[in-house]
């Protein structure tokens, strides 16, 4: 349901997640918070009541970092445009938002001229 693979979920479960990606963690932890908000509020103690109110405070949601409601990221190119963009050295960070902005102008005007060729214009 969060969109993240079994054993990025196996490695939080046993601990062993030490490198895993924020975004991970929060995907898996809106989830639980979701489901765990559909049960009935008499079965659910007060504590935990009021930790499902603060993951509210805590999902990314409203198109933050470009993510919408669960999941986080409904597209995994997305989410691996932001773990090219952490790999990338910081020092050239700056440089890959223009490099994949004229990529985009580029593959728009190829479009463009696909469409004019098809069309026989």
């Amino acid at each position: 349901m969060a969109g993240v693979s079994q054993g990025a979920v196996s490695r939080l479960e046993v601990g062993k997640g030490l490198a895993t990606p924020l975004l991970v963690v929060l995907k898996v932890n809106a989830v639980l918070a979701s489901e765990v908000g559909k049960l009935d509020p008499t079965l659910v103690g007060a504590e935990l009541r009021a930790a499902i109110q603060l993951q509210a405070t805590l999902t990314p949601s409203g198109s933050v970092l470009g993510f919408n409601d669960l999941p986080l990221a409904a597209e995994p190119q997305l989410e691996e445009l932001v773990r090219l963009y952490r790999e990338t050295p910081a020092r050239h960070q700056s440089k890959l938002l223009p490099v994949l902005r004229e990529l985009v102008k580029g593959l728009a005007r190829i479009t463009v001229v696909v469409l004019l060729c098809a069309s026989g214009g």
